[in-house]
């Protein structure tokens, strides 16, 4: 279907903190501008993942507020919208799921909802149900995972809701790779072992702890290096003293050249409990990295036998005995990697930015007065 003039989109989203979303939005305004579109983002709270728009043909509107749940934040939201005038209003991450969903349904624009985890995380809450009984209204659901879209049956009925993958920009991921970088007691021949996340329950990073303990014990060279944020940040760092090997294990902030250390690691370990689709995962697939994930249904969906090895989330010394193989076996890891590499070299933006513009044409042609307007 073709339209006369660009749609014009506003992206709604708290942060562009460290996270897979906020990285992911990145990408996706990136291309969306390149691919014609007038694309506009709010948000409230700059961050790492902010730079990757720079250069970008993409209008920013910084939201101003005192707290999290400001009632301010709606005004500022139904207030931008009045001006903009835009034909999708597009929310990620809870904040402006809520926020700027009731403004969109204030104002009868049409609001497309990302569902960026899985059902698991949303077990109990009153926010939760909150989005939950606001995003059932939302003209549609995107998720980037099946275990996401599954999430809001009600919402599927009669709305054009589907999953769309993340945006895999190739390219820039593997120039990344080659910017050489240097951590203090990284030396260039140690195996290195990498995890990029937030440092929450959800990760199962005190369980990787205990695995990774034993895996160091049994090679004395490696080391094992965390990038990232979160709340548990101070709890893996008083349980690393605690480990035999806890002078290997490096707890670092989030970085922007993860691609570098995934391109030099000989394994990448994700042992989340849930997932929606696992950014860091698919980079370090990219990097050709070696892979060892947890054995839930969000890691089966994008990667199999051939291209990684599974294990059990709880199992700590299940976990060290995958990272021993692939430390051990460096022929059979790289085999894997060169499968898992070639899974994703078509999630590029202009591909998924389609899919995005696909489903805004979808909602946009069931409209006849934006049409003829």
């Amino acid at each position: 279907m073709h339209f006369g003039r660009p749609i014009r989109v506003l992206h709604m989203i708290p942060s562009f903190t460290g996270g897979g979303a906020e990285r992911q939005l990145a990408y996706i305004a990136r291309a969306l501008s390149t691919l014609g579109l007038e694309v506009h983002i709010a948000y409230i709270h700059d961050g790492p993942n902010l730079p990757l728009l720079s250069d970008a043909n993409v209008e920013l509107h910084r939201i101003r507020c005192i707290s999290n749940h400001d009632p301010s934040i709606l005004v500022s939201m139904v207030r931008l919208m009045m001006r903009l005038g835009p034909q999708i209003a597009h929310t990620w991450l809870l904040q402006m799921d809520v926020f700027g969903g009731m403004a969109a349904r204030l104002l009868n624009i049409p609001w497309v909802l990302s569902e960026r985890c899985s059902p698991k995380m949303y077990e109990s809450g009153w926010k939760f149900r909150l989005r939950r009984a606001l995003g059932a209204r939302a003209s549609a659901i995107v998720a980037n995972s099946n275990a996401g879209l599954a999430y809001w049956p009600e919402a599927l009925r009669h709305t054009p809701s589907r999953v769309i993958r993340n945006v895999l920009p190739v390219d820039d991921i593997l120039a990344q790779a080659h910017e050489p970088e240097t951590i203090e007691g990284i030396d260039a021949d140690d195996p290195l072992i990498v995890f990029a996340g937030r440092y929450d329950p959800q990760k199962n990073l005190l369980v990787l702890m205990r695995a990774l303990d034993i895996v160091l014990v049994r090679f004395p060279k490696a080391k094992a290096l965390f990038f990232g944020s979160g709340p548990l940040e101070t709890d893996l760092i008083s349980i690393r003293s605690g480990l035999i090997a806890g002078n290997r294990i490096f707890i670092r902030p989030y970085s922007n050249n993860l691609a570098y250390w995934m391109r030099r690691a000989a394994a990448y370990v994700s042992v989340s409990r849930f997932e929606g689709t696992p950014n860091t995962v698919i980079e370090a697939a990219v990097c050709g990295c070696p892979l060892v994930v947890s054995d839930i249904p969000e890691h089966h969906e994008i990667l199999d036998a051939r291209s990684a090895l599974f294990v059990p989330c709880e199992a700590a010394i299940a976990i060290a005995d995958a990272l021993s193989a692939t430390l051990g076996n460096p022929a059979a890891a790289r085999h894997r990697a060169e499968v898992a590499h070639s899974l994703f070299l078509e999630w590029s933006p202009n591909r998924i930015a389609q899919q995005y513009i696909d489903l805004y044409q979808d909602i946009l042609g069931s409209i006849p007065s934006w049409r003829a307007s």
